[in-house]
């Protein structure tokens, strides 16, 4: 009668987990960034209203812009940035 050692060695691991993880992504290949999708949209949705804004008689045309829209209005700034102290005296 033959006995089995109970305690019985584990074979050495030949990859981590990490190594695994990063040969599935590699054989994956290369996935698209989300902004990819989010140029497209944009890209389409400028040219859906470029072709309606053609169609649309010149007189009947809304204005988009503040420009259009007032073409005299003078736009406050919104941040004055002072010198810092001394600087003036270093010039």
């Amino acid at each position: 009668m033959q006995i089995m050692a109970r305690g019985t060695t584990l074979p050495d691991p030949q990859a981590g987990i990490y190594d695994d993880m990063e040969r599935d992504d590699n054989r994956r290949g290369f996935e698209r960034d989300e902004t990819d999708a989010n140029k497209a949209l944009g890209q389409l949705l400028r040219r859906i209203a470029r072709e309606h804004d053609r169609r649309i008689p010149e007189g009947r045309r809304a204005r988009r812009t503040l420009a259009e829209m007032a073409p005299d209005y003078k736009r406050q700034p919104i941040l004055l940035l002072d010198p810092a102290p001394g600087v003036e005296a270093a010039r």
